[in-house]
């Protein structure tokens, strides 16, 4: 990887990161708990004391949350450098 790719994948991880902070707790628990942290739909059902259908809902409510987010501040060309 030459470093301009690097520094364009560094920018994109903080992009996300960021807005992931700015999610709201609920959604930014889920999100981070299945992406970051790898967990399957059980174990943060588990974690969190909810349903597994509730965990599924938070996690795709997050993620469209997250690609409006995305799409409204930044273009394409910021995210796929």
């Amino acid at each position: 990887m030459n470093p301009a790719s690097f520094a364009g994948s560094q920018n994109v991880n903080e992009i996300l990161n960021n807005e992931i902070m700015n999610l709201p707790i609920q959604y930014r628990t889920i999100v981070t708990l299945y992406h970051l942290d790898e967990m399957n739909y059980s174990e943060i059902a588990e974690i969190t004391k909810l349903p597994i259908g509730t965990v599924k809902s938070h996690l795709f409510r997050a993620r469209k949350l997250l690609k409006n987010r995305l799409e409204l501040k930044y273009t394409k060309e910021d995210l796929c450098q």
